[in-house]
């Protein structure tokens, strides 16, 4: 006999079990009742992944563009998707029929879901430039190959396109948009663009910069300092706070969409979830042991594709762990150990690989890099002629490594 209650409010039943989806202790009749809930939220996944065969199929009745290589290449493509949503299809039926399912599951689904959305859109942006020559058919060609074989190719670190040395003691943390690359060049902050050349500065006379992120909502850099948190306007560079602690101290950050996550310099790692959009606002926080346990800090943090990803260190079994996690609900999705030299002073960072779904990790005790699949294996690792620190996707053909001394910018 279960010498527990059931957690839920007046119910007095012994406990059966620990619910998946609210991590309580509850009794049988609860335990049925939270697993019909989690059965209701199948169906809206089923409808999205009827909107996408909708969308495939219509796809495959638009595809003629009047050039053949094009056109058997967006083939091959739309087919592939194609497979993959009819499985996925398969697979939500079977939950379905069965009225079973774990918050894990629906966690998975929707990172599926969301990644196949994204890949049909990026078809569909693709093949209508194409149809209205708005692009080359050159740069169609080559968008669809990258698309098609979705593979990082570490040979670009070969040959460096352009070294940037900046002056001792600046800070390594760097954001980029589309237009411009943000860094920091002691005693300034330097605006870069496609060039690479300084169009723009601002001195900084605020503390260390641990982070930078580019906000699309706000269309302004957020700058990650100690205690505090600031807005960069490119067209001016005028920079104001918008957020601070003085019980906290700020360690790392991501944006993503409307949200900014920042994690705290503190073993037992907190992670503080802040509204961008339609006026800045704290929402919530997570705390040990949801984040991670007392013994643990959260080295970096990276949000993509309705995913958070972390970088936790354990001090007591000196290891280090990537994780993804879900943005909606933080369950954790998959978990890998790392073959990293553990340092207490050392930090690690990585980056998402975009249309990959893959992860790059700077390991820059050994100078090298981990690359990640979207599922939680490692793919490979390839040397660095550099000890790496921080990685920057500047647009889409552009990657930069920072160095103790360098940032090393790459065509990709």
């Amino acid at each position: 006999m279960s010498s527990k209650t059931c957690s839920i409010f007046e119910c007095q039943r012994s406990s059966r079990g620990l619910c998946d989806c609210c991590n309580q202790h509850l009794c049988l009749y609860h335990l049925n009742e939270h697993n019909q809930l989690l059965a209701l939220k199948l169906n809206p996944l089923m409808d999205d992944t009827t909107r996408l065969v909708d969308q495939i199929n219509e796809l495959i009745s638009q595809n003629s563009t009047q050039h053949q290589q094009f056109d058997h290449l967006l083939f091959i493509k739309i087919e592939q998707q194609k497979e993959s949503i009819v499985n996925l299809e398969k697979k939500l039926s079977q939950f379905i029929l069965h009225g079973e399912t774990t918050q894990n599951d629906i966690d998975s689904i929707r990172l599926t879901i969301n990644n196949l959305q994204r890949t049909v859109h990026q078809i569909e942006r693709i093949y209508f430039k194409t149809e209205n020559n708005s692009i080359s058919l050159d740069e169609s060609m080559m968008q669809l190959r990258k698309l098609c074989t979705q593979e990082f190719n570490a040979s670009i670190f070969s040959h460096v396109y352009k070294i940037i040395k900046p002056p001792s003691e600046s800070y390594r943390s760097l954001a980029a948009n589309d237009r411009f690359l943000l860094i920091h060049q002691r005693p300034e902050l330097c605006l870069l663009d496609r060039d690479l050349k300084i169009v723009k500065s601002v001195r900084w006379s605020h503390d260390i910069i641990h982070n930078i992120n580019w906000s699309s909502v706000l269309k302004q850099f957020i700058i990650l300092t100690t205690n505090v948190v600031y807005l960069l306007d490119p067209n001016t560079m005028f920079i104001r706070t918008i957020m601070k602690t003085d019980d906290k101290r700020f360690w790392s950050s991501s944006c993503f969409n409307d949200r900014l996550f920042v994690t705290t310099n503190s073993w037992g790692s907190s992670v503080m979830e802040i509204a961008l959009a339609p006026q800045i606002k704290f929402i919530k926080k997570w705390e040990s042991p949801v984040t991670c346990s007392t013994d643990e800090f959260i080295d970096d943090i990276v949000v993509d594709n309705e995913t958070l990803c972390f970088l936790i260190r354990n001090g007591q079994k000196q290891s280090i762990r990537m994780e993804l996690r879900s943005i909606r609900t933080f369950k954790r999705l998959w978990s890998i150990d790392l073959d990293l030299l553990y340092n207490q002073t050392a930090s690690f960072h990585c980056c998402s690989l975009g249309d990959c779904q893959e992860w790059l990790i700077a390991d820059s005790l050994a100078g090298r890099f981990l690359q990640i699949t979207s599922d939680g294996h490692l793919k490979q690792t390839f040397p660095y002629n550099a000890q790496p620190n921080r990685i920057c996707f500047f647009g889409s053909n552009r990657l930069i490594i920072t160095t103790k001394a360098t940032l090393n910018i790459y065509k990709m």
